[in-house]
């Protein structure tokens, strides 16, 4: 576990530019046929980005996002996902994703409902 430590997310985004500041907010994608993924500071923008490259024809090999209270790295589609405002933090345990959307008033919701919770959002009203 210790040696996890050089796989802390890092770097710029790939969607905004900005810096990775938060880790456990991270999200990675692999794009098929590239061999490099890309970062993200946030899942918002893995998923603003994975519209993008649907739109594009393309599809999305892996997503990886992070347990929000311990920074391992998930697959987000076996994920529980909590939003807070524009904040989206990834769950390992249902439970857990449960406990933090009661503190923040919020619900949990599974990869494939958070997807079409974020579709919707993009479009105009």
């Amino acid at each position: 576990m210790a040696a996890g430590e050089n796989y802390v997310l890092s770097g710029e985004d790939d969607l905004t530019g900005e810096l990775i500041e938060d880790p456990l907010i991270a999200a990675q994608l692999w794009v098929g046929g590239e061999e490099l993924t890309l970062n993200f500071a946030s899942i918002k923008n893995m998923l603003t980005k994975l519209q993008e490259l649907r739109a594009e024809g393309k599809a999305a090999r892996v997503i990886f996002v992070h347990d929000r209270n311990n920074g391992w790295k998930l697959f987000a589609e076996n994920s529980f996902f909590v939003q807070n405002g524009e904040e989206i933090s990834a769950f390992l345990l249902e439970k857990d994703a449960q406990a933090f959307a009661n503190e923040v008033g919020s619900s949990v919701m599974g990869f494939r409902a958070l997807q079409q919770s974020q579709q919707a959002m993009a479009l105009p009203q």
